[in-house]
């Protein structure tokens, strides 16, 4: 008598559906856990640039020069010495900072279904900080 060594071909497509099955769900997971990071790194940017406007405020007796131009609010906090210019980055591809009455919003307005999920994950203070984003339950 001949031992069959090996698996079957049956044996291998169930293995490989399953495998498949469960990438499909493992994937979309993981890249909601990359925009939920990136979304709350750029709030903590936001919150660290909303510091330094107010310690600059505090020194200075002034606000920040630049009015609503975040380019320009970042370049003075930076050359006053209150932000470093490695950290004015913004993470999340496509999202802004907004300054409105002297506050920093991150505006994730029109981006993809995966940040907008992961905005619905925010804690109420950090989507206090985020601009477009939709609640949804």
């Amino acid at each position: 008598m001949k031992k069959n060594k090996g698996f079957s071909l049956m044996e291998l497509t169930i293995v490989l559906a399953i495998l498949a099955i469960i990438a499909a769900i493992l994937i979309p997971t993981f890249f909601n856990l990359t925009d939920g990071a990136r979304l709350r790194s750029d709030v903590q940017s936001a919150r660290t640039i909303q510091n330094a406007m107010e310690l600059y405020r505090l020194n200075s007796g002034r606000q920040v020069a630049g009015g609503n131009d975040i380019a320009q609010i970042l370049t003075n906090l930076t050359t006053a010495e209150y932000l470093s210019a490695r950290g004015t980055d913004i993470q999340t591809a496509g999202a802004n900072w907004v300054v409105d009455e002297g506050r920093v919003f991150v505006d994730i307005t029109g981006l993809d279904g995966g940040v907008q999920r992961a905005y619905n994950a925010l804690s109420d203070a950090d989507r206090a900080m985020v601009r477009g984003g939709v609640r949804t339950p």
